[in-house]
């Protein structure tokens, strides 16, 4: 007999920032793995701030179909009041919605994630974080008490910096202890190396560079996407510098860096897709990376090409995590950043053989915890006992059981009380 696929939402972006999309295919490998290569249904809620408003619309799916609305589709266009792209929004079902995952990326809280957070609250829908940061300190002043109220019941949370878990994990500590006789799961997160790692099921063993990636970034770009005109004359230095040592070529993120690419570094290659999974292909063609970009970093540590990630922001902790070198902008400094360059270069054969085995012992990691806490919430179809769970790492990692097994026809009642 035939069962009822899962319908999984994932809170992300599409067709905005390629990084983000990296991280939800590195979640969407794990999630493959963890179901045992059993399909589900894979549904986004899409946060691109293009089509993603700040504000409820007045207006839904339903009423544009209904004659009275006639026309007002006009209104809409002009006012972006509604939303046509392919996605889950608030006026479909989510009552057929079995787990929601917050894939990756800082906005994981706030006025574009308003929807998905109405929607786990309202219909009790289990959620979990994956490889959640910020780019800014004191996030949690800016976190509303209704957000607060779905992460302390979330399944699982795994941050990629170290700030983003020390914040979460001391609020969790406090949610314990105030709600200890009637709090039935407080997640307790931990930092875990980006999804983005397993973004790639394949990898390359490095064993000498004979290319290198540059990833293109500017200051002139929108603000969501940019870097400060200190670093963007920091790497038009740097860059210059090793296009006359080594065969390089631009990789672009974004449509808008194209024209600044060819304007700063005529007669130089550069790539560019709007679909992020050519990045495989293009990025294959490499066998080191440098630049901003955390998940271009990412993408390559997946695929076994080692990178340096060039700090402009605290995002940029997220790059040492995927075992990449790091420099600062200093123009003062740039002979010793070149020389740095030069030495991670001479031994990326070793950093590539790491990235394989920190890709190996971070998917492995994943999995193991996704198993066993969705099995224990009974999302898995498979049968979790409490025999074969590691319950002591469970409680110092993941989340906090502080009931012992969840039954599937019960879950959203154990959960939520």
């Amino acid at each position: 007999m035939k069962g009822r696929r899962l319908n999984i939402v994932f809170s992300a972006t599409r067709q905005f920032n390629p990084g983000d999309e990296f991280i939800l295919y590195g979640i969407m490998n794990l999630l493959h793995d963890v179901m045992e290569n059993e399909s589900f249904n894979a549904v986004i809620y899409n946060r691109n701030p293009d089509i993603n408003q700040r504000f409820d619309s007045v207006f839904t799916r339903t009423s544009f179909n209904r004659r009275k609305f006639r026309g007002a589709s006009y209104a809409a266009s002009v006012f972006r009041i509604f939303r046509w792209d392919n996605s889950i929004r608030k006026d479909s079902d989510w009552k057929k919605v079995d787990l929601i995952v917050f894939a990756g990326s800082p906005e994981w809280y706030g006025a574009r994630s308003r929807i998905v957070y109405w929607a786990a609250k309202r219909y009790k829908i289990p959620v979990i974080y994956m490889g959640i940061g910020t780019g800014e300190e004191n996030i949690e002043k800016k976190i509303k008490e209704h957000e607060w109220k779905v992460i302390d019941r979330a399944l699982y949370i795994t941050t990629r910096d170290k700030m983003t878990t020390d914040m979460l994990c001391l609020h969790a500590s406090e949610t314990e202890e105030r709600n200890r006789k009637g709090q039935k799961w407080c997640a307790r997160p931990k930092c875990v190396v980006c999804p983005s790692i397993c973004s790639s099921r394949t990898q390359k063993r490095v064993e000498k560079v004979r290319r290198i990636a540059l990833i293109y970034s500017s200051s002139r770009v929108s603000d969501n996407n940019n870097i400060s005109v200190e670093a963007e004359h920091y790497i038009k230095r740097l860059y210059a510098v090793l296009m006359k040592k080594y065969d390089t070529a631009l990789v672009c993120h974004y449509i808008e860096e194209l024209d600044y690419a060819v304007q700063d570094f005529p007669g130089e290659e550069y790539y560019y897709s709007f679909d992020s999974h050519d990045y495989f292909d293009i990025y294959a063609q490499f066998d080191f990376v440098i630049g901003c970009r955390v998940h271009g970093i990412g993408i390559c540590a997946s695929m076994g090409i080692p990178g340096i990630i060039i700090n402009h922001s605290i995002r940029c902790e997220t790059g040492k995590l995927l075992g990449a070198g790091m420099v600062t902008p200093d123009l003062n400094r740039l002979e010793e950043t070149v020389e740095y360059i030069e030495d991670c270069i001479r031994n990326a054969a070793v950093k590539s053989m790491a990235l394989s085995q920190l890709k190996k012992e971070t998917w492995n990691t994943y999995v193991s915890d996704l198993k066993c806490i969705l099995g224990l919430a009974g999302i898995w179809k498979k049968d979790s006992k409490e025999g074969d769970i590691n319950m002591d790492e469970i409680i110092r990692g993941g989340g906090i059981p502080l009931s012992k097994i969840f039954l599937p026809d019960r879950r959203r009642e154990v959960l939520y009380g």
